[in-house]
């Protein structure tokens, strides 16, 4: 396969990683987007090699387009269409924010655990109060993971550090450590009944849109803690809202929703029984950006030298 020619980026590179660049590949023109007017339609033409995400208009006017790398780790955003008929391969950012969800993920749970809103609300009106209930413990708990991929098993292996069980759900079935057991779609409700704390990290894709809804929900101990890290299409947020009102379940801590940035007037804001952060849960280090370009730049290598690249989309599975 012949070097590209022509890269376009979208994402904000350094003078060094553009140095990086130009001295690995000194053939290879660089289209900094960031510096460019917004519209990606205007330089799309003769680029072979998108470092971000490209909008559906600017890719129908694309011609040699051949490879999008999306920073993010779900490629709902890129799935449209036009690329799933087409050869491009899109790659993803791997693993690059799963430490990041997971201790997001871990954060959250102790903070519902140890009655952390509760103590920081009386630490703000200086009010020494005591809790008339103690505090639980992770010790000894099962945790359902939906989903199995990168970002559970970095959540699974931090909550064995508090001899936790392990617990998943994917398509196949497959176990693998660090989950005991691992079931598929028929004995969904079997593992969401089993779980105290259920973890979602599912990508969206046609199968899984709306998957937890109200039976599933209905399946879960009222004990349980529901938690969201992955899309928040995945569940259908009025279904969890009835139940945490109800007292279906004792609470969610969540990450993400279906409706982004989440609108004033939701319900879940005042709720004392859900913890939310912005859809922040992969953000984390100094080093973010630079270990997404890194990621980037060595399978810009892989390329140039016709070699297989990273972290492939798969069309047909949707991630």
């Amino acid at each position: 396969m012949k070097p590209a020619t022509k890269l376009l980026s979208r994402a904000q590179l350094t003078a060094e990683q553009m140095k990086q660049i130009k001295d690995a590949f000194p053939d290879l023109d660089v289209v900094d987007a960031i510096k460019k007017p917004t519209d990606v339609a205007a330089h799309i033409r003769g680029i072979e090699i998108a470092y971000g995400n490209v909008p559906q208009d600017a890719f129908i006017c694309s011609d040699q387009l051949k490879w999008i790398h999306v920073v993010s780790q779900g490629v709902e955003g890129i799935l449209y269409k036009e690329v799933i008929e087409s050869d491009v391969i899109v790659t993803n950012g791997g693993d690059n924010f799963s430490q990041a969800c997971a201790e997001n993920v871990l954060m959250t749970i102790l903070a519902f655990y140890r009655q952390l809103p509760l103590v920081l609300d009386c630490q703000r009106n200086a009010k020494w109060h005591r809790v008339t209930s103690p505090p639980d413990l992770l010790r000894g708990r099962t945790v359902g993971h939906l989903g199995t991929g990168n970002v559970a098993k970095h959540i699974a292996r931090l909550f064995e550090a508090f001899q936790c069980r392990n617990i998943g759900y994917n398509r196949t079935g497959r176990a693998e450590a660090p989950f005991e057991t691992v079931y598929t779609k028929d004995d969904l409700h079997q593992m969401l009944a089993e779980s105290d704390i259920i973890v979602n990290s599912l990508p969206l894709t046609n199968e899984t849109f709306h998957m937890i809804g109200e039976t599933e929900f209905r399946s879960m101990k009222h004990t349980s803690i529901f938690t969201n890290v992955g899309r928040g299409k995945t569940v259908g947020e009025n279904a969890l809202i009835q139940a945490l009102q109800s007292g279906q379940i004792a609470g969610a801590c969540l990450d993400v929703f279906e409706e982004e940035p989440l609108p004033p007037e939701s319900p879940l804001w005042p709720m004392e029984n859900v913890i939310i952060t912005p859809h922040y849960g992969g953000r984390g280090g100094q080093d973010e950006m630079e270990r997404s370009f890194s990621l980037f730049f060595e399978n810009l290598v892989r390329y140039q030298e016709g070699r297989p690249l990273l972290h492939q989309a798969n069309f047909q599975t949707g991630y």
